[in-house]
């Protein structure tokens, strides 16, 4: 439930009310009297309810300029004496004691009948409303959905921010997608897309997401990691290099500690080589000095030989496979064609037999004529 403390206007007089928030997107408005001596609070329901579809996100109110107005808080001063309050249930607006944002609404309530008008915003996971007060109207509403997939999408997140020296009503939908509008008309300004490392933190996004003025924005990013986003140009323009970095070039580097003294002269920088001292480069060593072999090096260079053999064996084994495979075609190719010879020799002997019957026919029938 989301709870907001504000004024309300009743018969162009002030008086405080909360205004309650539900999640199946019903605001309530009670009005409060509050009575100083005795502290006693009195909760009278004003019988205002705005019912719309979807779960309350955000709530908002607007001077007639259409200038944010703060919730109303007052300073706490020790050393200020303290006043008798009326009793009649409604506040003694002094100007010491409240902020200049109440200021600026009772200044304008008494001094014409039209700065008596405000603008509640209301936003909820599907639509948001504009609503003028007193008289409880709706002068806009949008229905809230992502404009390139044509598709309705749920607002996570939303809050009114100043851009630009304007006031705008900026949502985060699930599609991962901003969406800004003004205020108080609901026109769409500007849809972007919120590049996303990994579709695994959508919903810790959705969780974290908040928007500030000047089109600023923070979120988690991931479990460990905050990101910053700014949907504003002017501040792009200002910041020529969005990324920060950890080290900068420019700046020198602390040179290494001096070396003591004495480290200095106990200190031995020179290096012994024994292959210098005993080995080949030393001369020819006697008889009697035995000289180490590496078994590791005759090994690899025995392995070394023996790989290369090996390769040398397995080339041999495959043209060997190749030519038999070879033979084995030139063998099924000759069976083939002995097979076709024999073929053609026994048609070449059914023609040669049926010539010869043909003959010995012809000569039996010229001796009978």
């Amino acid at each position: 439930m989301l709870i907001i403390f504000f004024f309300s206007f009743k018969d162009f007089t002030i008086s405080p009310s909360v205004w309650l928030g539900t999640s199946t997107g019903c605001v309530l408005v009670i009005n409060l009297n509050i009575i100083y001596e005795p502290r006693n609070i009195s909760v009278v329901p004003s019988g205002s309810v705005f019912r719309m579809c979807g779960r309350l996100l955000h709530i908002s109110f607007l001077d007639h300029k259409g200038v944010l107005i703060p919730s109303p808080s007052e300073k706490w001063d020790a050393r200020k004496p303290k006043t008798n309050r009326s009793n009649d249930g409604t506040q003694d607006l002094n100007a010491s004691s409240i902020l200049s944002g109440s200021n600026v609404m009772s200044s304008s309530v008494a001094n014409t009948q039209s700065s008596n008008i405000q603008y509640a915003v209301f936003c909820t996971s599907k639509q948001a409303r504009v609503v003028s007060l007193p008289s409880q109207a709706c002068i806009s509403k949008q229905k809230i959905y992502d404009s390139l997939g044509a598709s309705a999408s749920n607002v996570f997140r939303a809050a009114v921010v100043k851009i630009a020296g304007s006031l705008c009503l900026t949502c985060y939908l699930s599609g991962g997608r901003i969406h800004v509008y003004s205020l108080p008309s609901l026109r769409e300004l500007f849809v972007t897309n919120l590049d996303i490392a990994a579709d695994t933190f959508r919903s810790l996004i959705a969780s974290t997401c908040i928007f500030t003025d000047r089109g600023h924005g923070l979120f988690m990013c991931s479990p460990t990691e905050i990101q910053k986003l700014s949907i504003a140009s002017d501040v792009k323009e200002q910041i020529s290099e969005m990324l920060c970095e950890l080290y900068d070039p420019s700046i020198a580097m602390p040179e290494a500690p001096k070396q003591n003294f004495f480290a200095k002269i106990f200190a031995s920088n020179t290096s012994l080589d024994s292959d210098q001292l005993f080995g080949e480069a030393a001369g020819k060593a006697p008889y009697g000095v035995a000289k180490k072999e590496d078994v590791n090096a005759n090994m690899n260079r025995m392995r070394g030989t023996v790989d290369s053999a090996c390769g040398a064996v397995n080339d041999t084994r495959n043209k060997l496979i190749e030519r038999g495979q070879k033979l084995g075609e030139v063998e099924i190719a000759s069976k083939q064609m002995s097979d076709r010879a024999e073929e053609l020799a026994s048609l070449t002997h059914k023609v040669l037999l049926k010539q010869k019957e043909k003959a010995e026919w012809w000569s039996f029938s010229s001796k009978k004529s």
